[in-house]
């Protein structure tokens, strides 16, 4: 069996985030064939582009003469005009801007230089006003994706999953369908860690399902999780909309189940932590341990991500030395991958980090890290720059 693990849009493209070389490290360990796609940098690379926003322009050019033609307009009509005249201007700049943004925030020199690091933030932000209004009522940048009807039922959900309403719906069907297809993919895994994400997320897989119609869809992460543990019956199965599964809580060894398990063609009820559509009730999941032990997991793999698309002059890689919370007391706390309050503080062992980051730092030929995870102790980090510095690795490190 071939997954491909797939990260949606709409987050930072400056880098890769952690949660599909996590997976793809775990699962290409127990002999997975894995096809990583980050498709946040890849979707925005391409719509970001002088001939996507051509489209863009004569899409909201389009729409403003079908309003202009109109004898009188209604109150969400008005709207939809003063946005489109809103971001005129900057429709008509971004073609022969986009290109030469993206170029600085790969450039190692003119990254640096304020004025043209200035000038590019403007033309990219401008070219995001500009493909919200000729989506109409879209907002959408690196963080969000946000409209008035998202989310709000699975009609609404599957209804801005349409070509009219999805500005990446040409990437999805023209680039990243084929190459699932050419692949031989036969289970796609969507991972939803931000808000931003859910729509797009919904939306990917209707259009994979329309393309790939015999593709097993599972969804997971941190954003899917939260809503999902929180239905049952058949709220929860009107809630996985397209997808066939999904996956709750941590997701490593769920996710190797539910491969062996379509492998295997065995009751996907025997998999805890994998939600599944059932005759009977709906759709439900059996609760299991939802903690990975970090000690026993490889470091992430990064091999097959497009490392040299994102939109930075270097390339910073993620890593979980830990995961959880070590506070673990705020009441108030509801945070990531765990039904109450923040997960269980754990760490990997120290030899294993500096080990991990060693071998990352060699292969992708990079000295930048981020630390990605829930909390950290000071005193882990205190024990781990000594352990780098002991070791002669010169990194550069950061994190919350």
């Amino acid at each position: 069996m071939s997954l491909a693990l797939i990260y949606p849009p709409t987050c930072d493209p400056t880098a890769p985030y952690l949660a599909v070389p996590m997976l793809t490290g775990f699962l290409r360990a127990h002999g997975v064939d894995v096809l990583p796609v980050d498709a946040n940098v890849e979707a925005w690379d391409s719509l970001l582009t002088a001939r996507a926003m051509k489209r863009v322009l004569q899409r909201l050019e389009a729409r403003l003469t079908a309003l202009d033609g109109r004898s009188s307009l209604g109150h969400a009509e008005q709207l939809e005009y003063a946005a489109l005249w809103g971001a005129r201007g900057d429709a008509h700049a971004a073609p022969d801007a986009v290109e030469e943004a993206k170029r600085v925030m790969r450039d190692p020199e003119l990254f640096f230089d304020a004025r043209a690091y200035d000038e590019a933030v403007r033309a990219i932000e401008g070219a995001q006003r500009a493909i919200s209004a000729a989506y109409h009522p879209l907002a959408l940048d690196y963080t969000a994706y946000r409209t008035p009807f998202g989310l709000t039922t699975a009609e609404e959900i599957a209804e801005g999953s349409r070509e009219a309403a999805f500005p990446f719906h040409d990437w999805v069907a023209s680039t990243l369908a084929p190459r699932l297809r050419k692949a031989g993919v036969s289970t796609v895994g969507i991972s939803v860690c931000f808000p931003g994400q859910l729509q797009p997320a919904y939306a990917f897989a209707h259009v994979l399902r329309r393309a790939l119609p015999d593709v097993h869809l599972t969804c997971g992460g941190p954003g899917m999780t939260q809503m999902l543990i929180r239905l049952s019956g058949k709220r929860l199965a009107r809630a996985l909309g397209p997808f066939d599964t999904a996956v709750v809580y941590e997701g490593e060894e769920p996710l190797l189940g539910l491969v062996r398990a379509l492998e295997q063609k065995t009751p996907l009820r025997d998999v805890p932590n994998v939600v599944h559509r059932d005759a009977l009730h709906g759709a439900r999941f059996t609760p299991g341990h939802g903690m990975m032990d970090l000690r026993g997991l490889p470091a992430p793999d990064f091999e097959g991500l497009p490392l040299d698309r994102y939109f930075s002059p270097e390339l910073m890689l993620p890593y979980d030395p830990t995961r959880g919370c070590y506070w673990g007391k705020c009441t108030f706390c509801h945070y990531g991958l765990a039904e109450v309050g923040t997960a269980k503080y754990r760490e990997r062992d120290l030899a294993s980090m500096v080990s991990h980051l060693r071998a990352l730092s060699g292969k992708h030929r990079t000295k930048r890290f981020y630390f990605s995870q829930d909390s950290v102790a000071p005193k882990t980090l205190l024990k781990l720059s000594h352990a780098l510095i002991g070791a002669d690795l010169d990194l550069r490190r950061a994190t919350d």
